[in-house]
């Protein structure tokens, strides 16, 4: 979501996660749709034809009028590895980290039947991230929803335009690649064929009643986010989580400075070492070579 709304812009364009166009790890990756909903759309054919390598220098070539692209890939051997990639070609790379409270992301795990595996991915996730990614800004979802406040600070602090229905990312025809279904259902009308079956997705999937599809373009709450803790809270432990999210909320807009929580020196994030961050990303740099392979079987 936050991908498409900072590139609802002239000069924007976004990527979603791309890294899976490259390094494709399900079946949907190897001939995706693009987010236009055109399946005639041929762009990410030619992006991935091009090379890895060459992913800017394409993008540029087919949009001469964009100055900048936005990638929601997660992966953070492949944000550092796209880092200097932008860096050998002299262009300018800004890192932002959007995260969830520890509850916020518990019921979204709880709805998908995922929650024994949350504590592990929360600590993991931002363990790796802080190993490989320096210098990046913090937004948490739960402030970013409430209004335009941190949306503009986001847009000031990386030097874009923020503008009336700059949320409104649906009124762009986007590239955008993957993603998660409560963001792609808003690029289309309710006639479109994508549409159909994104909302039959995320009624199967993800447990949204047809009611919360139909009213999916909206991005503030107004305060009226939240919601009870999830069922198994209990069994999480919450507090080691609460340190992390509290790190996380001193380096993010809008959040608390250390002079505001009590002036403590001693809330740092975790991060990967370095002996598991190389082989981690030995491993997802191995991925390329099966490609072929996985196009074969498909």
């Amino acid at each position: 979501m936050l991908d498409m709304i900072l590139a609802n812009d002239p000069l924007g364009f976004s990527c979603g996660e791309v890294v899976n166009l490259f390094y494709p790890i399900k079946p949907h990756h190897i001939n995706p749709w693009c987010g236009c909903g055109d399946p005639a759309c041929d762009v990410w054919s030619q992006v991935r034809d091009a090379g890895v390598d060459n992913l800017y220098t394409k993008l540029s070539e087919l949009f001469p009028d964009v100055s900048f692209v936005v990638d929601s890939s997660k992966n953070p051997c492949w944000i550092s590895r796209q880092e200097r990639l932008a860096r050998s070609q002299g262009l300018d790379i800004e890192h932002v980290l959007i995260w969830k409270s520890p509850t916020g992301l518990a019921r979204s795990f709880e709805k998908r039947g995922r929650l024994p595996k949350f504590e592990s991915a929360y600590v993991n996730y931002h363990r790796r991230y802080n190993g490989r990614v320096a210098g990046w800004t913090g937004v948490q979802y739960e402030k970013l929803i409430q209004g335009p406040a941190i949306l503009a600070q986001l847009c000031g602090r990386l030097g874009i335009s923020m503008f009336d229905g700059k949320q409104d990312f649906w009124t762009k025809r986007h590239h955008t690649l993957f993603g998660n279904n409560s963001a792609k259902v808003s690029l289309f009308s309710g006639e479109h064929p994508r549409f159909e079956a994104i909302r039959n997705q995320r009624e199967k999937f993800e447990g949204d009643g047809p009611a919360s599809v139909v009213h999916h373009r909206s991005i503030f709450y107004h305060g009226r986010q939240g919601g009870s803790e999830p069922s198994g809270a209990s069994r999480l432990h919450l507090d080691r989580l609460d340190h992390i999210a509290g790190a996380l909320d001193m380096r993010s807009l809008g959040g608390s400075s250390a002079a505001e929580v009590g002036g403590s020196t001693e809330v740092r994030l975790p991060a990967a070492g370095r002996i598991e961050s190389t082989i981690r990303c030995a491993l997802f740099a191995a991925r390329r070579y099966f490609r072929p392979v996985r196009q074969r079987q498909s």
